[in-house]
């Protein structure tokens, strides 16, 4: 959907060189010590983003001989924006495409992976929750994906997906520039400060949400958060432009999974949340998968997640 790479072969490759690039750009050593000196983390990283650069300046060559020979349909975002162009019909450069491919994968790809890690997490933590969902799809879907008028008769499907990123959204932080001076409750904040904000604290408000650290779907039937109560996605103009399209992937992904597998963590499994702005647990998600009616009990974990979420 991105790049219109096959996933198995050149697309695989260009997602772990990505995923690699990502975790050195995210890591608190770079922030820390943003310096290009020999040994440091910091040039290491614009190494690989020379390398980063380079694939993606030839997906955008081939994809442009391809489109000159009158291969390819064009569908996927890159091609899209080969394509774009203003009203007088200015085209975006190579480094335009480059930055915007990035931004794209970074937005597109991490934030969904992230967002399905934690809600399996969060079912595997809650069987009971898990073998209503389980059920719920089996009757509608019976092993199939969901089409789109599938998924408007999947309510418990819509607020697991809610719950989760409510308690885990995909941003964890986010940083803004005031643009003019402005007052924030007690706080006066000058033109041009740095404004970090965060979704979390938002989310685990009790007067908006009771109980606000459990993993309780059933909420969802009773409650209707404005815009700027519920903000996975963030809220107002800069609101993520993907978001009706993550939210549909998940809605086909999860139920995927959930129909022919039964997933259960790794016994003693260290589960910690990172100092990414990026959701993504720090030493992964080791998972077991097991048959479809194969009964595996809830395994208890370590690591900082239990001060995030209640696990009872």
């Amino acid at each position: 959907t991105i790049m219109g790479l096959d996933p198995e072969r050149e697309g695989d490759q260009v997602r772990g060189l990505m995923e690699q690039w990502l975790r050195q750009a995210l890591s608190v050593s770079i922030v820390a010590l943003p310096y290009n000196l020999p040994g440091l983390p910091f040039s290491r990283m614009l190494k690989l983003s020379e390398r980063v650069e380079a694939e993606i300046r030839g997906m955008i060559e081939r994809k442009r001989e391809r489109a000159a020979g009158g291969d390819g349909d064009g569908a996927d975002a890159l091609s899209m924006l080969l394509q774009a162009h203003d009203e007088d019909g200015t085209r975006l450069t190579d480094n335009d495409l480059i930055g915007q491919t990035t931004a794209l994968f970074v937005a597109g790809h991490e934030t969904t992976a992230s967002s399905l890690t934690w809600t399996l997490f969060l079912l595997m933590q809650h069987p009971e929750i898990m073998n209503s969902l389980r059920e719920e799809l089996e009757n509608e879907l019976h092993g199939d994906a969901p089409t789109i008028e599938q998924m408007a008769k999947l309510p418990l499907l819509d607020a697991v997906i809610k719950e989760s990123m409510r308690l885990m959204p995909p941003g964890l932080w986010f940083l803004r520039i005031a643009t003019e001076p402005v007052r924030f409750g007690p706080y006066n904040i000058p033109e041009g400060s740095r404004v970090l904000w965060t979704p979390a604290i938002t989310h685990r408000r009790p007067d908006l949400y009771p109980e606000p650290h459990r993993f309780l779907p059933e909420r969802w039937e009773k409650i209707d958060p404005s815009p700027y109560e519920y903000l996975p996605f963030g809220a107002g103009p800069r609101r993520c432009l993907g978001a009706t399209f993550a939210i549909t992937e998940m809605k086909v992904v999860l139920p995927l999974i959930l129909q022919r597998y039964r997933p259960a963590l790794k016994p003693g499994a260290r589960i910690e949340l990172g100092g990414s702005p990026l959701a993504n647990p720090r030493y992964g998600m080791p998972v077991r998968l097991a048959r479809r009616g194969v009964r595996l009990p809830k395994v208890g974990v370590t690591g900082n997640i239990g001060s995030l979420i209640s696990l009872d």
